[in-house]
């Protein structure tokens, strides 16, 4: 009688193997994609420091373009355009 009888083959413990460590992947995406609120998504820490990075210049230049305009505003154009900066 052939001694590997009635044992699984290499090639399929390697392959159930490979398997499990996908699918323990895909929960682990899972339970993470549950922890963030609804409507957000978990960005890689580079593309979230970029987008801050962003986010801050813009912030600057409102502010910059707020400060430059009159104290008084007597036309209805730059009532408007401090609203738009504000929003």
């Amino acid at each position: 009688m052939n001694p590997n009888f009635g044992k699984v083959p290499k090639y399929l413990e390697k392959y159930n193997k490979a398997a499990e460590v996908k699918q323990e992947e895909v929960k682990r995406r899972q339970e993470e994609a549950l922890r963030c609120p609804p409507g957000t998504k978990l960005m890689p820490e580079e593309d979230r420091l970029k987008t801050l990075t962003d986010l801050k210049e813009n912030k600057k230049t409102v502010t910059e373009m707020l400060n430059k305009m009159p104290i008084s505003m007597k036309t209805q154009a730059m009532q408007r355009t401090q609203k738009e900066l504000e929003d």
